[in-house]
Parts: C-alpha cells; structure tokens; sequence
C-alpha cells in the first residue's frame, strides 16, 4: 500500500509541477524499481524514486514506457502502473485527463 501511494503521490506531483511552471513533465521507469521525474523544458532528471529504497521486495512495471503531463495538467497515455510483492498487486491507474486512482 504504501509503495502504491508513494507512485501515486509522484504522478500528482509531476503534473503539478507541469501545471505550475507552464511546462511539461515525463516520467519515464528505466528498471522494475525506479522512476525518472524529468523537467522536459530544461531536459534535466527532476527527480530519481527508487521504490526498493523503503519497499525492498515490491517491484513496478507500467504499460507505458514514458508518461507526459503538459502544462494543463493532462497525459499523453493513459497507463496502468503495477506494483507487485509477494503479497499481490496493486495498481495506479493514470486517465487521459491526468487524473489517478489506486486499485
């Protein structure tokens, strides 16, 4: 739950970002376990989550190689982000209009 609410919290936070700044903002998932936060206006890596930093055994894994939130807040995919441990699965589900939830 808490590695769920962890992606949950840097998606919202990404979009934000976007919004504020009048820009966009990729997050892209280089392995099983981490997410780059990147400032596409700059081009610099904002931030790097390592979800196995607090959640040892959960790995993610999403639909979509590289999410983009533009300046209004909305996506260019609509992924599904899985998080998996040996206790099952969760999931955050990402809409077009930039909006999540956790399942």
């Amino acid at each position: 739950n808490g590695a769920t609410r962890q992606v949950y919290s840097q998606l919202m936070w990404a979009r934000s970002k976007a919004v504020t700044e009048n820009g966009s903002y990729a997050i892209t998932f280089p392995t099983n376990q981490t997410m780059l936060i990147t400032d596409l206006t700059t081009g610099s890596t904002t931030r790097t989550v390592n979800i196995q930093s607090e959640y040892t055994d959960v790995t993610l894994s999403s639909t979509a190689s590289t999410i983009t939130f533009s300046s209004r807040g909305t996506s260019d995919v609509a992924p599904t982000i899985t998080l998996t441990n040996s206790g099952g699965t969760k999931a955050v589900a990402l809409k077009i209009t930039g909006s999540a939830t956790i399942s």
